[in-house]
C-alpha cells in the first residue's frame, strides 16, 4: 500500500488552508462579534430606562449624576440589582441629566461597535459625530426620558405629509320678486337684498402627527398619540417601519402599556 508523499501532503494543507480562509472572510467572525456585543449593550440600556423611569415614579425626579459610575454596584437597587456596565471595554454607560436638572431627564449613552446601525441615526445620533449631547463622538447610541431625542442631529426619516380637506363654500341666496295682482296699481317691488357672500375660509394646514409608530411593551407595532407617556424609547415614523423593527428587538420596546 503506497502513502502520500511530501509533494501530495502539501497540496492537501493548501487547499485546507485556502477553503479555511474562504469561510472565514465569508462568515466574517469580527463583525458577528461586535453585533453581539451591541445586542449586550442595547439591552443593558433598555433594562436602565426602566430602572429610571420606576425611580422617577417613586421619587418625582430621575437619580443624580454618577448613578452608574460603578460597574457591578448596586446604587440603583430596588430598581436595577447590579448597574451594568460596557461588556467588551468594561467601562461605565454615560448618563447625563438634561441642563444638569435630574427632574427635567437624561440621556444614557454607549458606543456601538457597528458604525453603520441604523438606529444611530433614527434617534438622532451621528456616526461621525456621535450624539452631541456630552462625552465625545464615540458615544454614538443610547436612550432617553420620554419626550426627549437622545442626539442633537435632525433624523434621516421624514414623515409623509397627509392633504387636508377644503372646506365646501357656502351658497349665496338670490333675491326674490313679489308678483303684481291685475287690475291694481303696480307697486313698485322692493327687491330683497342680496346678502353678501360669505369668502372662502382658508384651510391651515393640519400638521401631520409624528414620531406616533411605536414598539408597545408586547413587541406589537402601536400607534400612539404621545409615545412618551408609554416609556417608549425610540419613536416610528411609519407603520411600515415600526412592524420590520419591533420583531424581536425588545431594546425599543415601550416600557408601559
Amino acid at each position: 500500500m503506497k502513502g502520500f508523499t511530501l509533494v501530495e501532503l502539501l497540496i492537501v494543507i493548501t487547499i485546507i488552508a485556502i477553503l479555511a480562509m474562504m469561510v472565514l472572510f465569508s462568515v466574517n467572525p469580527f463583525k458577528q462579534i461586535n453585533k453581539g456585543y451591541d445586542s449586550v449593550r442595547k439591552k443593558d440600556l433598555n433594562n436602565i430606562k426602566i430602572a429610571l423611569e420606576n425611580y422617577n415614579s417613586d421619587h418625582l425626579c430621575y437619580p443624580p449624576a454618577g448613578i452608574l459610575d460603578v460597574c457591578g454596584g448596586d446604587q440603583l437597587a430596588p430598581y436595577l440589582d447590579l448597574i451594568p456596565c460596557d461588556p467588551q471595554t468594561k467601562e461605565k454607560y454615560l448618563y447625563i441629566p438634561e441642563e444638569g436638572n435630574v427632574c427635567s431627564g437624561y440621556r444614557v449613552l454607549t458606543a456601538l461597535g457597528n458604525n453603520n446601525d441604523p438606529y444611530i441615526e433614527r434617534i438622532g445620533c451621528n456616526f461621525a459625530m456621535g450624539c452631541g449631547t456630552g462625552g465625545d463622538a464615540s458615544y454614538n447610541y443610547g436612550v432617553s426620558s420620554p419626550g426627549l431625542l437622545v442626539g442633537i442631529y435632525t433624523p434621516t426619516s421624514t414623515p409623509t405629509p397627509t392633504s387636508s380637506v377644503t372646506p365646501t363654500p357656502s351658497l349665496t341666496p338670490t333675491a326674490t320678486i313679489t308678483p303684481t295682482p291685475s287690475g291694481t296699481t303696480t307697486p313698485t317691488p322692493t327687491p330683497t337684498p342680496t346678502p353678501t357672500s360669505t369668502p372662502t375660509p382658508t384651510a391651515t394646514p393640519t400638521s401631520p402627527p409624528q414620531n406616533n409608530y411605536t414598539c408597545s411593551y408586547m413587541g406589537e407595532c402601536v400607534f400612539y398619540a404621545d409615545p412618551s407617556l408609554h416609556g417608549c424609547p425610540l419613536p416610528y415614523f411609519t407603520e411600515g417601519t415600526c412592524n420590520n423593527e419591533c420583531l424581536g428587538n425588545p431594546a425599543i420596546w415601550c416600557t408601559l402599556p
